[in-house]
């Protein structure tokens, strides 16, 4: 449940995510880097600490097969008319 962790910890379990997909396409930290466009260290970094860009993480995602799942985030819903 990430509602009790920190951003820092969510952060982390979400790249500790990405590399498991990595792994599983046998893909390298230096192949994935290379398909996102980003620099070999700038992709360990976020392995190891899960900090990244939002578009580099959106190129990882991309490169995973898996930005899809970014349609998953609630879209906040309009409400027209006045609220008490």
């Amino acid at each position: 449940m990430w509602t009790l962790k920190t951003q820092a910890e969510i952060a982390k379990e979400v790249a500790d995510l990405c590399r498991a997909l990595r792994l599983q396409q046998n893909l390298t930290q230096e192949e994935m880097a290379n398909r996102a466009g980003i620099s070999l260290s700038t992709y360990r970094r976020f392995e190891r600490e899960g900090s990244l860009s939002l578009e580099r993480f959106i190129s990882v995602l991309h490169c995973l097969g898996r930005i899809a799942e970014l349609e998953g985030i609630p879209v906040p819903v309009r409400v027209t008319g006045e609220l008490d």
